[in-house]
């Protein structure tokens, strides 16, 4: 049964909205050194207030007025963020490292294991078979999409009118364009499906300017 969505508050957000120097003066109000006004005034500017503020709550007393700890600085805000930001990059460089590096040793050895280098259309080698099948749906909606779009310049467009002929005579050819499109695809959408189908990062050997 699904879950029924909660109902709607009625109070109404009165808080009206402050300018960048406003915000420096609420935060130097609230027991934070702030030296330089200014420079604190640019940061803000240029992070936004709300996206930097949750950075100072390990340097609050606790309390509802959000008061702040004796001796602390602008800077401490500023330090947290730049580790915070340089860990996240840290982490998403190696974990990017780590899923080519699994992609690749899954797409090597399910296609030389199955004898089969477009193993990961064939739903029997997923526990489930529903998901493979939707997922399928997904792709082969978004690569008809993006074959079947506006080409991007007068030199796409030939290549892009040959593609789209050959799409629906050739079903062994939509294969190849499948895994051509996906490799083509951004690195946030791809990674939504290399996991699931571990596709390969060649196009299988056919060459998409071809006569």
């Amino acid at each position: 049964m699904p879950q029924q969505p909660r109902p709607r508050g009625t109070l109404h957000y009165s808080k009206p909205p402050m300018g960048h120097a406003d915000l420096v003066a609420q935060l130097s109000t609230r027991g934070l050194d702030i030296p330089d006004a200014n420079r604190a005034t640019r940061y803000l500017r240029n992070i936004g207030y709300y996206r930097l503020s949750p950075y100072a709550i390990p340097f609050q007393q606790g309390t509802p007025d959000h008061a702040f700890r004796p001796g602390a600085q602008f800077d401490d805000l500023l330090d947290l963020y730049a580790f915070d930001r340089t860990l996240r990059l840290l982490v998403m460089d190696a974990l990017e490292r780590v899923e080519v590096a699994v992609r690749a040793s899954l797409t090597d050895y399910m296609s030389t294991s199955t004898q089969d280098a477009h193993w990961y259309t064939d739903g029997s080698l997923t526990q489930n078979q529903g998901k493979h099948q939707r997922l399928l749906q997904i792709v082969r909606k978004t690569c008809d999409d993006q074959l079947r779009g506006a080409p991007d310049n007068g030199a796409d467009a030939l290549v892009q009118e040959r593609r789209a002929r050959r799409l629906s005579d050739d079903p062994d050819l939509t294969r190849h364009l499948l895994l051509a499109r996906v490799n083509a695809l951004p690195d946030r959408s791809r990674m939504r499906l290399y996991p699931v189908l571990a596709l390969p990062t060649v196009g299988a050997g056919y060459d998409l300017t071809a006569e």
